[in-house]
């Protein structure tokens, strides 16, 4: 755990991590990019690293600047719905 936490210290951009069910995967990451291209260095970073422990990798990404956003990334509603609901 110690090398995972260190990693994470390495990537400030990596906001979340857990394990989990869902896709036929038990993990996922979530990460902020100013870029495709730190993306992809985040992505060659990780497989580096954890590539022996990986059996597959899989990516979802969203742009924040496409024409149809529901609701744009704030930490504001979560913030509202646990002040309300826990």
């Amino acid at each position: 755990m110690e090398r995972f936490y260190a990693f994470l210290a390495g990537h400030k951009n990596i906001i979340f991590t857990s394990n989990g069910h869902g896709f036929g995967m038990d993990t996922m990451m979530m990460s902020v990019h100013k870029s495709y291209a730190d993306y992809v260095k985040l992505m060659k970073a990780v497989r580096n690293e954890w590539g022996n422990y990986l059996l597959e990798t899989n990516s979802f990404i969203v742009s924040l600047q496409e024409d149809v956003v529901g609701r744009m990334m704030s930490f504001r509603h979560f913030a509202d719905y646990i002040l309300k609901e826990l």
